[in-house]
């Protein structure tokens, strides 16, 4: 999918006889971050055992799990902080 067929898609689902051109252009950027994680997640799945062709979207997670379980030494685990409790505002109901 191209930024332009992107575009129109959101112009789509969101245009009113009230909507002004900038606000669909804004809703089309703001949603822009979504479409790049769904293209990166595809590129997760493994090819359906059944299928030809097909994606096996059950299966993603696996993948994930796989493609950490072989570059897991290329990173370094976090070295917790000192101060490892969250923010006082995070607790606070």
């Amino acid at each position: 999918m191209t930024r332009r067929a992107f575009q129109t898609l959101v112009y789509s689902q969101f245009w009113t006889p009230d909507t002004s051109p900038d606000a669909l252009d804004v809703a089309a950027d703001l949603a822009e971050p979504y479409l790049v994680a769904a293209h990166f997640l595809t590129l997760l799945m493994p090819d359906h055992s059944v299928t030809k062709g097909h994606l096996d979207r059950a299966g993603w997670r696996e993948a994930y799990l796989e493609w950490w379980a072989r570059h897991a030494d290329s990173y370094c685990p976090a070295r917790p902080s000192d101060d490892a409790a969250p923010p006082d505002w995070l607790l606070d109901p």
